[in-house]
C-alpha cells in the first residue's frame, strides 16, 4: 500500500472541510477504498501493510488535527480488516514511523527543524526511507506470520 502526508494546503487557501478531505483521501479513504477493490485478489496469507505515522497516537498540533485524525483512522481501520479476513488469514497491520529524512517532504525542511527533529530521538538521528521499509519487508515475508493488526513503531526513540 502507498501512503502520502495529503494536503500541502493552508488554511487560508482551503475550508476547513476541503483540508479535511484533502488529508482524509490519501491517508485514509485509499486505503480503504483500495484494500476493498482487490481483497477478493488477496492469496491466503497474504500480507497488507499501511504506513500510518507517530502522530496516531500523539496527536498533533491544531495545524495538522486532520492528519493525525486520519492515521488513527488508519490503524483501526487495519484492526477492522483484520477481522474481515481472518477466514484467508490476510494479516493487515500498520507501520508507525516518525518524521523521515530523505523523503520529498523533508527536501523542504530548515536545518533547524531537522536540529529539533533529531533532539527529540533518542539516538539523536532521524530515520531513513531504509530504516521503514526493512519493517515493511519483514511484515510482509512469511517470518511475520503471527503478526496481525499490529502497528509497529519505527521510531528510533522519537519523543520518548
Amino acid at each position: 500500500m502507498v501512503d502520502c502526508v495529503g494536503s500541502i494546503t493552508t488554511r487560508d487557501e482551503a475550508s476547513l472541510s476541503d483540508r479535511f478531505n484533502d488529508i482524509i483521501t490519501p491517508n485514509l479513504y485509499h486505503q480503504y477504498l483500495s484494500t476493498y477493490l482487490f481483497a477478493d485478489l488477496f492469496a491466503n496469507n497474504a500480507s497488507v501493510v499501511y504506513t500510518s505515522s507517530i502522530r496516531a497516537v500523539t496527536g498533533t498540533d491544531n495545524m495538522n488535527i486532520e492528519y493525525a485524525f486520519a492515521k488513527a483512522g488508519l490503524e483501526n481501520l487495519a484492526k477492522s480488516f483484520t477481522h474481515m479476513f481472518k477466514t484467508r488469514r490476510v494479516r493487515v497491520n500498520v507501520v508507525r514511523p516518525t518524521p523521515i529524512l530523505g523523503t520529498k517532504l523533508s527536501a523542504g525542511w530548515s536545518q533547524e527543524f531537522v536540529e529539533n527533529l533529531t533532539k527529540q530521538s533518542i539516538y539523536k538521528e532521524l530515520l531513513t526511507p531504509s530504516n521503514v521499509v526493512a519493517v515493511i519487508l519483514f511484515l510482509l515475508s512469511d517470518n511475520s506470520r503471527s503478526v496481525t493488526g499490529s502497528a509497529i513503531d519505527v521510531t528510533n526513540g522519537f519523543g520518548i
